[in-house]
């Protein structure tokens, strides 16, 4: 299988995915070219995935100067009815380079096991993932996701190199066309809270690969009046 997803802003022509990908039975499989490294939940998704207009900043706050987490590598995967793993060496250059930044190459695992509605996920990273650390650092993380009857509840904690710890939280319930949601997200260095967010945000989908977003964000609560943002973004899938 060949894979290719571009993506085309304002700010200009990125590519993201451009793999292959071969099955090698009973459940396994191997892919090489640029990919998202597998960690985490939100920090996995494609743009075409997302209810909300971006990521989390949790994903940002976790990896600091890793604005894309696409890079260049190999994985290999093993499927079965209730759980996936997934093992990726990647060079930690980021994507579009061609080239290693260190000598090093990145490491990351993600298990995920799922039964019914519920799935349980852990993952690990250790690399040094374009932060300009020069010493191999490890993050670590783990997910949970209900969905039932166009209710979706997800939930994710990070612990990252630099004593930064992360969580993030979204509630959405689809119904017809329509689909509402909420999410939370805090971050901490130490025992210091370092940011947190509360967003808003209402979907349309006209078509199953159409979707447009309105979006309200603020600072907590206290910050409804003084420093609330709002966004709206049409999103159409080729």
């Amino acid at each position: 299988t060949l894979a290719i997803m571009p993506d085309f802003a304002p700010t200009g022509f990125t590519l993201l995915d451009a793999y292959v990908q071969r099955k090698l039975g009973d459940g396994w499989s191997v892919l090489a070219g640029q990919f998202k490294p597998a960690f985490g939940d939100d920090r996995y998704l494609t743009p075409a995935q997302f209810k909300r207009t971006n990521y989390f900043a949790l994903d940002g706050f976790a990896f600091p100067g890793n604005a894309n987490p696409w890079d260049i590598g190999l994985e290999l995967k093993k499927t079965t009815d209730h759980v996936t793993f997934q093992w990726d060496a990647v060079q930690g250059a980021g994507p579009n380079k061609t080239t290693d930044n260190d000598k090093f190459k990145d490491l990351s695992a993600r298990l995920e096991w799922k039964d019914g509605p519920l799935l349980l996920g852990a993952s690990y990273y250790g690399g040094t993932n374009q932060t300009g650390a020069t010493s191999y650092q490890n993050w670590g993380g783990a997910h949970i996701r209900f969905t039932q009857d166009g209710l979706d509840l997800r939930g994710e904690g990070i612990l990252a190199p630099g004593d930064r710890l992360g969580f993030a939280g979204q509630a959405a319930y689809k119904s017809g066309d329509w689909e509402p949601l909420a999410w939370y997200e805090s971050g901490f260095i130490g025992s210091v809270q370092n940011y947190q967010v509360l967003g808003l945000a209402l979907n349309y989908w006209p078509g199953a690969k159409t979707r447009i977003t309105a979006t309200v964000s603020m600072n907590g609560l206290a910050s409804l009046t003084t420093s609330a943002s709002g966004g709206l973004q049409v999103e159409q899938i080729f």
